[in-house]
């Protein structure tokens, strides 16, 4: 065993409980691998009993995360720390972080067609989805691969308009397979007359960055306003606030559980292709890579927006822009005159290899980019596909949620559409003046200054932000009080 591997600790506590439990002859032998860099503190929980880390020796700030197996869905309950920034140094006394495994996942296979259309030189063709009938509803069938989330593992389903079936048998045989299992997804549903827009956040202050994003969406949107939030990576605190936002904000949240890590994109070793450990990865996969999973039958279109952005203007807007066929459309980084002067050497994509790619194309920022749900279900495949060849490469895709689409586009091989360059607006990349007319602004990461995040949106975005954020301290103190909301912010902008 690599005593600095990730897998050792875990090998350890099972030839530990083998050696206590069941009196085994244990032997362990070191085989030092060179590079390892051990960067995890972790500790495995054989029974169900608590996984206690009695001391964690850093200056830095910490992750806690927990790792199950895939058929797990396995769900963070209690938490009385900042489980995604927790500063050991910081804290004393003790803290607990609960999970639940709520969900066992079902997972199948299933093509119409040659197998070639779904791994083979066929894979980077655009094709029609397919869905598979499960109790009536379709599941979108993604590079071959489908997974439902069963919460009653003694209940029953059914495929196609077949007779209903136990759970418990299909183990161990596989389903056989009937092609009246499969068929073409259907069309996208009709325009249910609201905006619906994708977000994910993980920690207290994305989650703090969220909320004001969240509220100034809906103080400037034409239309009502459904918001898609990712579950697996909010705070129970959070999800304990979402009645009282819905109620103030007159809009509905929807707490969606991003689909099952499909088999396809784990290597070797057990681990997610191109995730490389890093839950920030994780999250960028999961914000780009299934959205024709996530929203199929939600909406014809879907506009993310990240967390820490301050929309200014109408986001209805974006529901009618022509994407000319494309999945996506996303804003080009400000560029010539409207460029930032004091990061143009920080400007990755125009230089080396990204501008001999990009050939003249303009390299497009992901913070905020429109769906059409239809064609990235057409595209979907190859664009995983894509992700699947290019992930395990350390030197491919740092920017994961970026770099993929703008590679494929300029490769001629997903079409990516523009935004107006005024819908998008960040500090870090963009000219001052650029701001006067910004219909949003999103809080880039300034490469030279690495500014916080909070206290660069309180000077960018105030006194908009500034009043928003201590709107939101009301609700969640529940101030009984409150005015309401569009009232409380009507006037309120930002200095340009």
């Amino acid at each position: 065993v690599d005593p600095l591997g990730e897998t050792a600790p875990v090998v350890a506590a099972i030839l530990a409980t083998l050696r206590r439990d069941l009196d085994f002859s244990v032997k362990l032998a070191f085989a030092p691998v060179d590079g390892s860099d051990l960067r995890k503190w972790t500790r495995t929980s054989m029974y169900g009993e608590a996984a206690l880390f009695d001391a964690l020796l850093t200056e830095g700030r910490v992750r806690v995360d927990v790792a199950t197996p895939r058929a797990w869905r396995a769900r963070l309950t209690e938490s009385t720390c900042d489980a995604d920034n927790l500063a050991p140094a910081e804290i004393t006394g003790a803290h607990a972080v609960s999970y639940e495994i709520d969900a066992i996942y079902q997972r199948g296979r299933a093509r119409k067609g040659s197998a070639m259309a779904e791994l083979g030189p066929e894979a980077d063709k655009p094709r029609p989805s397919i869905c598979v009938s499960y109790n009536g509803t379709e599941v979108p069938v993604l590079n071959g691969e489908f997974a439902v989330a069963v919460e009653d593992s003694n209940g029953a389903f059914v495929l196609g308009a077949g007779a209903p079936q136990a759970m418990t048998s299909i183990a161990p045989h596989p389903l056989r397979y009937k092609d009246a299992y499969v068929a073409n997804c259907s069309g996208p549903p009709k325009d249910d007359g609201r905006v619906h827009v994708f977000s994910v956040a993980s920690g207290a202050a994305y989650e703090r960055l969220l909320r004001i994003m969240m509220g100034s969406v809906v103080l400037r949107a034409s239309k009502p306003v459904t918001f898609w939030l990712l579950r697996e990576f909010l705070s129970p605190g959070f999800v304990e606030t979402v009645p009282a936002l819905e109620e103030v904000l007159n809009t509905h949240i929807r707490l969606a559980d991003g689909p099952a890590w499909p088999e396809f994109l784990v290597d070797e070793s057990g681990a997610k292709v191109g995730v490389r450990g890093d839950k920030q990865r994780l999250i960028w996969a999961y914000k780009l890579l299934f959205l024709d999973g996530l929203f199929h039958g939600v909406a014809p279109r879907v506009i993310f927006v990240d967390a820490d952005q301050v929309v200014l203007s109408d986001v209805a807007l974006l529901t009618k822009v022509d994407l000319g066929g494309a999945p996506y459309a996303m804003v080009p980084f400000c560029r010539g005159e409207d460029a930032n002067p004091t990061t143009l050497g920080h400007r990755f994509w125009d230089q080396g290899f990204w501008k001999d790619h990009l050939n003249g194309s303009a390299y497009h920022i992901s913070a905020l980019f429109v769906v059409d749900v239809a064609a990235f279900s057409v595209y979907g495949d190859a664009i995983r596909g894509a992700f699947r060849g290019m992930g395990p490469d350390p030197n491919s895709l740092a920017n994961l949620d970026q770099d993929l689409p703008n590679y494929l586009h300029a490769a001629g091989r997903v079409p990516l559409a523009s935004l107006p360059d005024d819908w998008l607006y960040c500090e870090a990349w963009c000219h001052p003046r650029a701001k006067a007319n910004a219909k949003s602004i999103d809080m880039c990461q300034n490469p030279r200054t690495k500014e916080y995040k909070l206290d660069m949106a309180k000077r960018i975005a105030d006194p908009l932000w500034t009043k928003l954020d201590a709107y939101f301290d009301g609700v969640l103190s529940d101030d009984s009080a409150r005015t309401p909301f569009l009232e409380a912010l009507r006037g309120v902008t930002v200095e340009a």
